[in-house]
Parts: structure tokens; sequence; C-alpha cells
């Protein structure tokens, strides 16, 4: 049996147990994610107790939304992955981030250097190092589009705006650039 194959077994058998509320698989979803999550919302907030906070609220997402959940649209691990950074961004985006930002003390400045963001940057040298040809192989206005919402969280409306292009045309590029890089790390178990 292949590694592909037998992930996505795992995956439905959880999907399953979710969708029958089982309590247990809540913890063995959060055994296999939790890490991961907590690293996509520190990422992008960089707090811990905000990263914290995202986490378990990404968790609570999940299971009162599993219904939701589509494999025939990608994986569960992509699944989770996009929801916490959905989660995450619409946190950065808050007015409770920007007053936070402006009312942290100095003395709880935490320096670059720490070990989550060392484990932040090797997850983001991993994902550069699995996406860097699938990526030099998308149209370029597919690249910017996706370089803006993605590294910068932009939306799409203001992503046409700052291109000055209409919003379908956007959303075009988006959706063809996500398209192409999904066959591509299809079979590459790139998740």
């Amino acid at each position: 049996m292949d590694i592909t194959s037998d992930r996505a077994k795992r995956e439905a058998s959880l999907v399953s147990r979710l969708r029958g509320r089982d309590p247990l698989a809540l913890a063995d979803l959060y055994d296999q994610f939790g890490t991961y999550v907590f690293r996509v919302a520190y990422c992008l907030v960089r707090d811990a107790d905000a990263a914290e906070n995202l986490t378990q609220e990404t968790f609570l997402y999940l299971w009162n939304r599993i219904a939701a959940f589509d494999s025939g649209r990608g994986t569960l691990t992509a699944w989770v992955g996009l929801v916490a950074r959905s989660r995450a961004l619409d946190y950065v985006r808050s007015a409770e981030f920007r007053m936070a930002r402006r009312t942290a003390p100095l003395e709880d400045a935490r320096p670059l250097a720490n070990p989550s963001s060392v484990e932040c940057r090797m997850a983001q040298v991993e994902r550069i190092r699995l996406l860097e040809g699938p990526w030099q192989r998308l149209k370029q206005c597919e690249r910017q589009t996706l370089r803006l919402a993605y590294y910068s969280g932009l939306s799409q409306p203001e992503i046409a705006e700052r291109l000055n292009r209409p919003l379908g045309t956007i959303k075009t590029w988006m959706r063809s650039g996500l398209r192409s890089l999904r066959a591509e790390l299809e079979g590459a178990d790139a998740f």
C-alpha cells in the first residue's frame, strides 16, 4: 500500500469519527495537528499567548464545522492549515490585534531568534523547498496575486485595488494558480 492512499484512509477515518461527534477523534485531531496549527498562528501573530488562543479557536471551529470539509477539494492537512491561517489573519486584521501591538510593554517584546521563531523559519524553508519548482512554473500574474494574498495578507478586493485590475480577473488568477500548485503537489505528499 502506498503512503498517499494510507494517509487518505487515515484521514477519512478521522473525519468520519469527527462527524460522528467522537470526542476522542477531536483529541486525535489535536495530537496530529496541534503543533502545526500553533506554528501557523505564531508565524502570523508573533505572540505565543495569541497563538495559543487561536489554536484553541481553530480546533473549536474544526469540530463545529467538520461537515464543511470536502476531501474532493483537498487533504485534511491542507484544510486544517487553511482554517488556522484564516483565523490568524482575521485576528491580525482585528482592532484587538492593533490595540495589543500598541499597548504591549517593552519588556514583553521577544527577540526574533527565540526557538519558536527558529521553528517557524525551518517550517518556512521546508515549504519553500517543496514549492519552489511549481511556484516558478506559475504565470507572473498568478504568482503576484498569490504572493499578495498569502504573504501580505491582502483580500481579493484589496489585491484588485492595488493592481488596478477587475476583481473577477484577480479571482481567476488566484484560482488558476492554486489549481496549478495543487495539481503539481498532489502526488508529492507535500502536506
